[in-house]
């Protein structure tokens, strides 16, 4: 017990851990706010100078904010342990899943307008070494928590349930 202090008849006492866990929910929300704010902020940054002579320089930003409050809501932040291997396999996992979902529409628009096959072979030739990249991080991800006997660790940083695991 650190403190005691009398609102009206009551007295409250003030603990340790209330004190601790009233800083940590205040950081978590302060966190998911950040998060949010730079998903936002990122996605309106790109919209609005996709079409802009600034687009070479704001995208790559922009980008990188929308990048970063994902993975500042990820899982992997909110781990106490394991943290410092945890974020950036996470940001390495969202980089790919975004070259790999982000570029299936590309892919879609490129076929649509290609004038022949030859064209449509390159295009697909081009997309399916990134989507293999792609998938590969994730995949290498695992095989390296499972040869370091860590795959307790990689469960836990995904959103399987605790009682699954």
């Amino acid at each position: 017990m650190l403190a005691s202090a009398h609102h009206g008849t009551r007295a409250r006492l003030v603990t340790r851990e209330s004190l601790i866990f009233g800083t940590l929910a205040a950081l978590s929300a302060a966190a998911v706010t950040i998060s949010g704010m730079l998903v936002i902020s990122g996605a309106v940054v790109l919209g609005s100078l996709v079409r802009t002579p600034l687009a070479g320089i704001a995208s790559p930003i922009a980008c990188a904010m929308i990048l970063a409050g994902s993975v500042m809501a990820s899982h992997s932040v909110a781990r106490v342990d394991h943290r410092g291997v945890l974020v950036p396999l996470t940001l390495a996992h969202h980089l790919a899943s975004a070259a790999w979902i982000g570029g299936l529409l590309y892919l879609l628009l490129a076929l649509r307008h290609s004038q022949d096959t030859r064209t449509a072979n390159t295009i697909v030739s081009r997309f399916s070494r990134v989507a293999m990249a792609s998938v590969a991080v994730p995949v290498l991800v695992f095989l390296t928590f499972t040869e370091a006997n860590c795959t307790g660790l990689f469960l836990a940083s995904t959103t399987v349930p605790d009682t699954l695991i």
